[in-house]
């Protein structure tokens, strides 16, 4: 009965991590570097931190070059702060460039465009994998959202 009830508090947690929801005396690894290594699981303990730190393993197996495509929409600057968190999060970095860059964004090469501000690519824009940013911090799993994003990595080109 206890046992069932921990592992239950225990996925509500993950959920409400996975959600954005800050917890209080979970660690998200602040800094870019690597996680250390998983310590091995010591009587069936769930740690809320894990699936943070795989998506970083991930993260730094390769490096994807990302692209932050701002619009020019109202929301478009609170978008790109509400990704730049969640990327930096995950151990990702990104560069910056306004909608309206023509050619630059096609001669980037980017692997995954994220686009505040943006419902879609601007006309004539050729890039890799797009994903609009209010579809990553509107998803109830944004940790899942981002590992969605890294493994559609490889259909970019």
């Amino acid at each position: 009965m206890i046992q069932a009830q921990a592992a239950a508090a225990a996925t509500a947690r993950e959920a409400r991590m996975r959600a954005g929801e800050e917890l209080l005396g979970v660690t998200l690894q602040p800094t870019g570097g690597m996680p250390p290594e998983i310590l091995a699981a010591f009587s069936a303990v769930r740690r809320p931190a894990a699936c943070v730190e795989a998506l970083r393993r991930r993260t730094a197996e390769f490096s994807p070059r990302i692209l932050i495509l701002r619009g020019a929409t109202d929301n478009a600057v609170a978008e790109e702060r509400g990704i730049r968190r969640w990327l930096g999060m995950a151990g990702l970095q990104a560069v910056t460039l306004d909608a309206g860059s023509g050619s630059a964004v096609s001669d980037a090469r980017p692997d995954i465009v994220i686009g505040c501000g943006l419902a879609a690519l601007p006309e004539g824009v050729e890039a890799g994998n797009f994903r609009s940013a209010a579809a990553i911090l509107d998803a109830g799993d944004r940790i899942a959202a981002l590992e969605d994003l890294l493994v559609r990595k490889g259909d970019a080109r």
